[in-house]
């Protein structure tokens, strides 16, 4: 059963955000033909009208994990409103699996951010709290871009600042094609990450379906309360779950300050890469500790 709350951001394929909700599923495989695919369906139904789309999960190796995430726009209602949502997957013509969620939204639900009256750390969790992510353009600026990038001209991308959700910053190389590097640094729901309750598992499909559909390539458990890295056809993206609570959403619920970094750069190998954005994290965990 999955509740749409609205109090997570999703970008649309016309890039925008919205308010969402994400869910997604996970399971392992074993036997398959590297190169090949599972075939998918998605089939949600509501009262009035059903809608189909068809999608291919891509085997790397024969055996492994497949990561599917989904996200659900809000929208408020009078009444409650429910949908299914059924994925059927099959390999080679055989049915593999079938996947059904239980959508509802219900009303009085809001995706307006927290009221000031209910900020402050959240009972029983020993973290350091932030009332708001740091600005990342602040710890991000043109002189150290291009120092990182290894490159005398930068110029600017992205310059956002939403105190309550989320910061980033980026900046590429000027006159060098696939070389940038940006910050973000986001409150996500504390629930995600919860290392303590969780399954490893569990918690290595959150970081997939928050870090961009993804698997992780490789788990730190020596930075920050956990750490995930992703390499992806020479990006390498470093997500550090910090261990520093924020403040709690809308529906009140304690949120987790994620800080993660990334550097594109396919003349350093992913290793190279990975180095100079842990020494950032950890230079920037030590600060925000103290």
């Amino acid at each position: 059963m999955i509740t749409v709350t609205g109090q997570e951001t999703c970008t649309g394929t016309d890039g925008k955000q919205y308010p969402c909700t994400r869910y997604g599923y996970q399971y392992d495989y074993a036997g398959a033909a590297p190169g090949g695919a599972i075939q998918c369906q998605s089939t949600r139904k509501d009262a009035f009208r059903s809608r189909s789309m068809d999608y291919t999960l891509d085997l790397e190796a024969a055996t492994g994990s497949i990561f599917f995430p989904a996200w659900i726009p809000y929208a408020p209602v009078e009444q409650r409103t429910m949908l299914t949502e059924v994925h059927k997957c099959s390999y080679q013509g055989q049915l593999l699996t079938t996947v059904e969620f239980i959508v509802t939204y219900e009303p009085g639900t809001s995706a307006a951010p927290a009221a000031a009256a209910g900020r402050g750390p959240a009972p029983g969790i020993d973290e350091p709290y932030f009332d708001e992510v740091p600005n990342a353009c602040s710890y991000l600026t043109e002189a150290q871009a291009g120092s990182l990038l290894q490159i005398s001209r930068v110029q600017h991308g992205a310059d956002e600042h939403i105190g309550d959700l989320q910061s980033q910053c980026t900046y590429s190389g000027i006159g060098a094609a696939h070389r940038t590097i940006g910050y973000v640094f986001k409150f996500m729901l504390y629930k995600l990450f919860d290392v303590d309750t969780l399954s490893p598992m569990q918690v290595t499909f959150n970081a997939a379906a928050t870090g961009g559909g993804h698997a992780p390539t490789q788990t730190l458990e020596d930075l920050g309360k956990i750490a995930f890295v992703f390499d992806n056809r020479g990006r390498t993206t470093l997500m550090v779950v910090t261990g520093i609570q924020g403040p709690p959403d809308g529906a009140n619920r304690p949120r987790e300050f994620v800080a993660s970094y990334y550097l594109e750069d396919r003349d350093r190998s992913h290793a190279k890469r990975l180095e100079v954005l842990r020494a950032k994290a950890e230079e920037h965990l030590r600060e925000w500790k103290d």
